[in-house]
């Protein structure tokens, strides 16, 4: 896969994440879940963040 679609995809998943954050922060209900969705959105986006990163600092990637 060439590095600039690999790039986008995990910016898209990122993105995901955020909007799993926010959502928590922007609701006016309490649910028993909400933690749990805020921990998984962090983990997400963390790990969207190290390979965006990794694949960025890649001088070339493997063509399989």
């Amino acid at each position: 896969m060439s590095k600039r679609l690999l790039i986008t995809f995990h910016s898209l998943i990122l993105l995901f994440a955020i909007g799993v954050i926010t959502a928590y922060f922007l609701s006016t209900t309490f649910m028993d879940r909400g933690v749990m969705y805020l921990i998984l959105g962090m983990i997400i986006g963390a790990s969207s963040i190290f390979n965006i990163v990794r694949i960025s600092r890649s001088k070339t990637t493997r063509e399989t």
